[in-house]
């Protein structure tokens, strides 16, 4: 892979967005270490051949729901379902087109359904952030970052001082993320190493080891008619305050406390 491949790949990925407009135990969860730490990542390649990128998109909706009814774990306390949503997969998200009207008249209720978009790399975790518990045989990890990240990312790719891709074996960089204080939420800063740095033996012996994982197989499960029908129906419940029907849309999805 050649960095002027990854910036055909971010341009023609930035105008099929454009077009668009008109948890997983190998997540690395960097955003739990303090205020003050540093998390360092080496990017490697998506496993998909047919990917130039090194990342996929992921468009996430989390409905709200008055409590769950048609189960064991009935309760009347709010909750939450997290849907990944068909855009993901370039097709039509009912959720978005369910709630398009909304935004003319009550632009709050509809934000409630707006879906958030974050991006799946894979890595290896070369300075943590915190001491996990029990961290993951495979020592390569999915990296999910938010959408400022992400552009701080393809702006350094665009720029033609780079020339290699990151994720090169022999001649890629490092990504550093610092947490701090932002008002009263976390906020994280990116930046790239100053010098390329190879692969360890130790690194990879550690990918030959597992094999470069499939990005996508990350993203969850592709929405069949099945669940595109039921996230219609359970659209029209949240909007009307109802509950979590587990014997209707159980078997599809979870719900949890908000």
């Amino acid at each position: 892979m050649s960095i002027v491949s990854v910036r055909a790949g971010i341009a023609a990925n930035r105008a099929k967005s454009t077009k668009q407009i008109s948890s997983h135990s190998t997540i690395y969860p960097f955003w739990k270490g303090d205020i003050g730490s540093e998390t360092t990542i080496r990017f490697l390649p998506d496993g998909d051949p047919s990917n130039i990128l090194f990342w996929v998109p992921k468009h996430t909706i989390e409905m709200p729901f008055e409590g769950i009814v048609g189960g064991d774990d009935a309760t009347t306390k709010s909750v939450t379902v997290t849907i990944t949503a068909a855009s993901t997969w370039g097709m039509t998200c009912p959720i978005k087109e369910g709630t398009r009207a909304l935004w003319e008249n009550n632009r709050h209720l509809a934000s409630l359904y707006w879906r958030r978009q974050s991006y799946l790399y894979q890595g290896l975790v070369v300075s943590a952030s915190h001491a996990e518990r029990a961290p993951p045989e495979n020592s390569i990890r999915i990296i999910r970052l938010s959408h400022p990240i992400q552009r701080y990312i393809e702006q350094t790719l665009i720029d033609d001082s780079l020339s290699d891709v990151p994720t090169d074996f022999e001649n890629g960089i490092d990504l550093k993320i610092a947490k701090s204080q932002k008002g009263t939420f976390a906020s994280y800063q990116p930046r790239w190493s100053l010098k390329p740095r190879a692969l360890t033996a130790v690194e990879q012996e550690g990918i030959n080891k597992v094999g470069l994982p499939v990005l996508k197989d990350y993203l969850g499960t592709r929405p069949t008619d099945e669940h595109l029908a039921a996230q219609t129906e359970m659209l029209a419940a949240s909007l009307n305050g109802e509950p979590f029907d587990q014997s209707r849309w159980g078997h599809l999805y979870r719900a949890f406390p908000s």
